[in-house]
């Protein structure tokens, strides 16, 4: 049976959680986090309904798994090296939308808006444990800011 040690867990962790290391940006790395998830998934080809719920499932407990490890590891609550949850958010923003530029624009504005305020409800949602805390207050982010872009969608196309 292969066993990983806690050296190798420890950067799978990291790996995950800080999106190939994106969470170490020194300048707005959740942003940045978000700008990238954005313009990868516009010019990446569609996926169907069935394989974006899965991934982003797969995404999402995972991430609860990996930034909950490194924030036990680093002794902090929500670190800012972690930057799954962004991915995850912003990728529920943009769920099911026309890849038309001006609509990608406004699910990244509106999900950054979100995430930054963490007006209510998002705020009762940051404050579950660890890694629950740390991915569901942008998931919450995510729903609200896809809700208003569909809206808008229904609206002007």
């Amino acid at each position: 049976m292969f066993i990983l040690n806690d050296k190798c867990k420890y950067i799978f962790y990291k790996l995950f959680a800080t999106v190939f290391f994106i969470g170490y940006t020194p300048f707005c790395p959740g942003a940045i986090c978000s700008f990238i998830t954005i313009m990868s998934l516009y010019f990446l080809p569609a996926f169907t309904f069935l394989y974006s719920i899965l991934i982003l499932i797969f995404l999402f407990l995972t991430g609860v798994w990996t930034s909950n490890k490194i924030a036990v590891l680093n002794n902090l609550k929500d670190p800012s090296i972690v930057v799954i949850d962004e991915l995850v958010g912003m990728w529920i923003s943009v769920l099911f939308i026309p890849k038309i530029w001006w609509l990608y624009l406004l699910a990244f504005l509106f999900f950054r808006f979100f995430d930054v305020l963490k007006i209510y409800p998002i705020n009762k949602l940051e404050n579950l444990n660890k890694g629950w805390g740390i991915m569901l207050d942008d998931v919450g982010a995510g729903i609200i800011s896809f809700f208003l872009v569909h809206i808008i969608k229904k609206l002007f196309i």
